[in-house]
């Protein structure tokens, strides 16, 4: 039985923990990770996040995203936050350049601010919206996964997500309905579930459940996704007047996304602790 050193990081509630692997090598099974991530006899986290050396030259690290139930993950923008915050602060960096399942993200600052307060900026990818690049088992699949909505729509922003437009979010038994579309057949790979409402033209509200982790407080590609299908959809302004507020309950995560370029999100995040796990 080994020690391994992790440092646990939180973005609106969403949490993380984070290994570093960039110059010891560190291989862990699926089962391991699903021990770090549980609650009760691990650290417990939503996701564990390895840095690892990048492979493009461009790039200042690498991560791979694991997440609770051991499965992989392309992208979060939370983690990715909590990620820019620990090493811009280690490196005393005012931006990063993270790789992530083949995609290339730019982390800033949000402002002048460098304190606990400051707010992470990351700007993520293109946003597919090829039925064959979320994916989908087939072009009209999503008419397949039957649900009351004002809308609903479908994009991949680093992972797939389901994103369904509905008059209160807090009406929608997640805890049933999520699995239940998480592992529909229409998605093949599986997909993260989120219910939106429009609050007004400028913020939507959220509620989501992660493939592979399930309910969270928060979920950074999740708010993305949201923001993505709403301004889609016309369902609120253009980004061009403002950043649309994405609102879940671990709090506030600001979208900036215009048709045919990546999507910008920028929130909080937190370092916890630092700690030494025995992994066996």
């Amino acid at each position: 039985m080994s020690k391994i050193p992790f440092t646990k990081a939180v973005a609106l509630g969403n949490d993380f923990v984070i290994l570093d692997a960039r110059k010891t090598a560190l291989s862990l099974t699926i089962d391991q990770i699903r021990g770090l991530a549980n609650r009760r006899q691990g650290v417990g986290c939503d996701q564990v996040i390895f840095l690892l050396p990048p492979m493009d030259p461009q790039a200042d690290v690498r991560l791979r995203l694991y997440n609770a139930d051991g499965s992989e993950a392309g992208a979060c923008g939370n983690g990715t936050r909590c990620v820019s915050r620990l090493l811009m602060e280690e490196e005393g960096k005012d931006e990063l350049c993270l790789e992530t399942a083949g995609t290339l993200c730019r982390a800033s600052w949000a402002g002048e601010e460098r304190g606990d307060d400051a707010g992470i900026s990351v700007t993520l990818g293109i946003p597919r919206f090829d039925w064959d690049r979320i994916p989908l088992a087939h072009p009209e699949a999503l008419r397949d996964v039957s649900y009351n909505t004002i809308a609903s729509f479908c994009v991949n922003v680093g992972n797939p997500h389901a994103v369904f437009f509905v008059e209160d979010v807090d009406e929608i038994p997640l805890a049933s309905i999520g699995p239940q579309i998480e592992n529909h057949s229409a998605f093949p790979e599986r997909v993260n579930v989120g219910f939106a409402e429009v609050i007004n033209k400028g913020t939507v509200r959220l509620r989501v459940w992660e493939r592979g982790s399930g309910y969270t407080m928060a979920c950074g590609t999740g708010a993305c996704a949201a923001a993505v299908a709403a301004i889609h959809q016309k369902l609120v302004h253009s980004a061009e007047q403002s950043p649309l507020r994405v609102i879940q309950e671990g709090g506030e995560i600001l979208v900036d996304w215009r048709e045919g370029h990546p999507i910008t999100m920028i929130g909080p995040a937190h370092i916890k602790f630092r700690g030494e796990i025995a992994v066996s």
